[in-house]
């Protein structure tokens, strides 16, 4: 079983050889310095791609991917040059009109452009940006490439953030959730200007190079370490229909294509209505309580592919026999069902390069035993 076909039958929910093995993809990326220090540990010296300037994961390397070896290749929309941070200033303006500025190693949102905004400004709001051609100059030529090479799954970067994360963004999330319980008819315009304008997004994405990808990746933060921000009953109010109808847009101008969809934190509640709305892959099923891989297995394994579920707090800071007994553990609760070995989110610069190693070394020689 090759690569490609391997990262295909998990996403299918189909028996593999081992579980498929992923990197650089959403919540799964590297910041700079592990980055830089898992390839010297993989003697890695090719240039790094950068798909997001001015962020601390934004790096890719296809030798790096090849020595671990993952099973899948990305492609991405072009970052637009006027979202870059400004040399002077280190801030940027993002794809939506909203402000952030350098903090750190990361950038920190400092305007909310729509938090006075009532229904006819919601309705006004404009980002023509969206749609520019910029954003995919040589993506058919490359998604085509990885494709007819047939080597590795082809899989789309997320374009953006999803209805609830995009809302909290412009609104405000102080004036987002008050406006669910007061007044949902504003977050029900705001939900239909940004499902045009990802429709947009994923639009020229899926147009230039859609009939190549296996899968494309989305996104939206529903969950806190405890449970979902928001109840069921919301969510099937308020974000449901929109999350359907824009995966229904996926599958139409793209119908063999996988969705993949991101989201942190403890959605256990939320998981019969986001399979629903047609994800297949979910990630990053976060190590936190009641996102217990055995019991999501068990209750929805025959539903959905799991991405991720490698905890990057203790086991990936820990020692080497942390990690593989760690490993060891995860194999067994995700027997039953349908796995794709990755972080439960992105992977930190305190975390040893070894120990990234260690993961993927220890699930081969699990299954190759």
């Amino acid at each position: 079983m090759n690569a490609r076909g391997r990262y295909l039958a998990a996403v299918n929910r189909q028996s593999t050889d081992r579980p498929p093995f992923d990197l650089m993809g959403t919540a799964c990326g590297l910041c700079d310095g592990i980055f830089a220090r898992l390839k010297a540990h993989k003697g890695v010296t090719s240039p790094d791609r950068s798909f997001r300037k001015g962020q601390n994961v934004g790096l890719y390397n296809d030798e790096l991917l090849a020595a671990m070896p993952i099973d899948a290749r990305r492609v991405w929309l072009r970052q637009l040059p006027e979202t870059e941070p400004a040399a002077a200033t280190g801030r940027v303006v993002d794809d939506w009109g909203i402000e952030h500025e350098k903090c750190g190693a990361h950038l920190q949102q400092v305007n909310w452009p729509l938090r006075e905004a009532g229904l006819r400004e919601i309705e006004a709001y404009s980002v023509p940006s969206i749609k520019d051609p910029r954003r995919v100059e040589g993506l058919r030529e490359e998604a085509r490439r990885l494709h007819e090479a047939g080597s590795h799954a082809v899989v789309g970067r997320s374009a953006t953030m999803g209805f609830f994360e995009i809302g909290c963004a412009l609104r405000g999330m102080e004036p987002y959730f008050m406006d669910m319980v007061d007044d949902s008819a504003l977050i029900e315009a705001l939900n239909e200007k940004i499902l045009n304008l990802q429709m947009d997004l994923y639009g020229i994405y899926l147009d230039a190079c859609g009939e190549y990808l296996d899968v494309i990746e989305t996104g939206d933060d529903y969950g806190s370490g405890t449970g979902p921000l928001i109840s069921p009953d919301v969510f099937r109010r308020l974000l449901k229909p929109y999350r359907t109808r824009m995966n229904a847009f996926i599958k139409k101008k793209a119908p063999h294509i996988r969705i993949f969809h991101h989201t942190c934190g403890n959605v256990r509640l939320l998981l019969p209505d986001l399979i629903e709305t047609g994800i297949d892959v979910l990630n990053p099923v976060q190590p936190v309580p009641g996102m217990e891989p055995a019991e999501l297995v068990r209750e929805f394994g025959r539903d959905i592919c799991f991405h991720g579920a490698v905890d990057t707090i203790k086991m990936l800071r820990g020692s080497t026999d942390d990690v593989r007994q760690g490993v060891r553990q995860l194999c067994k609760d995700f027997s039953g069902g349908h796995w794709i070995v990755a972080s439960a989110n992105h992977l930190q610069d305190d975390i040893p390069a070894g120990n990234v190693c260690a993961l993927y070394d220890t699930v081969r020689e699990i299954y190759e035993n």
